[in-house]
């Protein structure tokens, strides 16, 4: 029960900090997200030119 307790406790505060940071946190969530896509559409292209070059 105590652990229960303790977990839910910790749940709360980390709650509490992230209504604190929420604008930093979506603000840094968003870049990866953007950063993560950005590489994604490079690697797509690369993938697209690597079989365009291959002989038919």
């Amino acid at each position: 029960m105590s652990l229960e307790r303790e977990q839910e406790r910790k749940l709360e505060a980390i709650k509490a900090t992230l209504a604190q940071q929420g604008k930093w946190h979506s603000l840094i969530l968003m870049v990866i997200t953007l950063l993560a896509v950005a590489i994604l559409g490079v690697l797509l292209l690369e993938i697209l030119d690597m079989r365009q070059m291959e002989p038919g």
